[in-house]
């Protein structure tokens, strides 16, 4: 059952009893559904600031093809994140963008690609990292995509590694996604995200076919 039809069920349980005729609960029903898209309607609006891209800003685990991949730990983490991280690998194509914003819009969260992340960074470095930093350790959910995208120089790592143990002392949770396959993205990331990882990691790994295959360009 998707969010939608919760919500109206569960408006038309408290209106509606077994003697209202079928117009009063059409009339109920359609209210219901107009207060449901006032409300997703703002919730979008509130997302998008957050930085979930317009593209994916529909995104649910409702409308993600659960027989073409298994995510059966990215569904846990969604029901019950705590302060656990949620590490989706996988390459491209296969979906990881779309369960990473489910996430965020599920939880109110932010959502960053690290590029956005560094570009934002670099405009201001000495004034801006505080202020990034605290941000992104603060959220009650945080979510990092196409980390691997950018150079990977020492300092962007360095600053990578600040918000995952900022995460991690603040007990909250956190969403990585990258192309990379685990053994890569062990690599990079280094000993002291393994450390963490180790204790409150979910590894989300994707396999199968790319499934944007509807265009012309072959």
């Amino acid at each position: 059952m998707t969010d939608r039809e919760i919500y109206i069920n569960n408006f038309l349980a408290k209106h509606i009893s077994k003697e209202d005729t079928q117009e009063t609960k059409e009339y109920y029903t359609k209210y219901a559904e107009e207060e449901y898209n006032k409300i997703y309607n703002s919730q979008k609006e509130i997302m998008l600031k957050r930085g979930v891209p317009p593209k994916y800003i529909n995104c649910s685990f409702d409308n993600f093809d659960k027989n073409r991949v298994n995510i059966d730990r990215a569904i846990r983490f969604n029901q019950a994140p705590k302060d656990n991280m949620l590490i989706i690998l996988g390459e491209n194509g296969l979906g990881k963008t779309h369960l990473a914003t489910a996430i965020a819009i599920n939880h109110k969260g932010l959502y960053y690609t690290m590029y956005s992340l560094i570009t934002e960074l670099q405009e201001d470095f000495n004034k801006k990292r505080k202020s990034i930093l605290d941000r992104l350790s603060e959220c009650n959910m945080l979510v990092i995509d196409e980390f691997g995208k950018t150079s990977c120089t020492d300092a962007e790592l360095d600053f990578f590694r600040e918000i995952v143990d900022s995460r991690y002392r603040n007990e909250l949770p956190l969403v990585i996604c990258s192309n990379f396959n685990k053994q890569t993205f062990d690599g990079i990331v280094g000993k002291s995200v393994i450390d963490r990882l180790r204790e409150k990691g979910i590894g989300c790994f994707l396999f199968g076919k790319s499934y944007r295959n509807g265009g012309n360009y072959s």
